[in-house]
């Protein structure tokens, strides 16, 4: 029996926009310099990925596509899943089990690169309290 691969769009197009060349690559960089917030439909999307997280791999894996496509409002991206912890109605298992695996993610292989641990450090106490 064949177990049918889930497909992830944005997955994919990351992938082939890994291949782009470094002329592309100097583009997004200069145009990512300038910019260091999320337009409202952005956020609005993002938003609702937390809101819908689980802890299915995929869905985390869409969070941190998102996470990495939009790393230059990597500041607002951390405020947002750290605030998104700290609401005290959200159950805790799946929604912010998967969103604390979101935030290990990017603290783990972004966090050096992004500057955000000092957000997440100063909110720490205050995401433990909503638990």
């Amino acid at each position: 029996m064949t177990q049918k691969k889930p497909s992830y769009p944005e997955f994919y197009e990351y992938d082939s926009a890994a291949s782009e060349s470094s002329s592309d690559f100097e583009d997004l960089k200069k145009r990512s310099s300038k910019q260091t917030q999320m337009s409202l439909c952005h956020r609005v999307c993002f938003e609702d990925k937390l809101r819908n997280m689980t802890t299915y791999r995929g869905d985390i894996a869409e969070a941190m596509i998102f996470c990495m496509r939009h790393s230059y409002a990597a500041e607002e991206l951390a405020n947002l899943i750290c605030d998104s912890l700290k609401i005290h109605e959200t159950v805790v298992y799946p929604t912010k089990v998967a969103r604390l695996y979101l935030l290990s993610d990017i603290l783990f292989k972004y966090g050096f690169f992004l500057n955000i641990q000092c957000i997440v450090n100063s909110e720490c106490l205050e995401i433990q309290s909503s638990f």
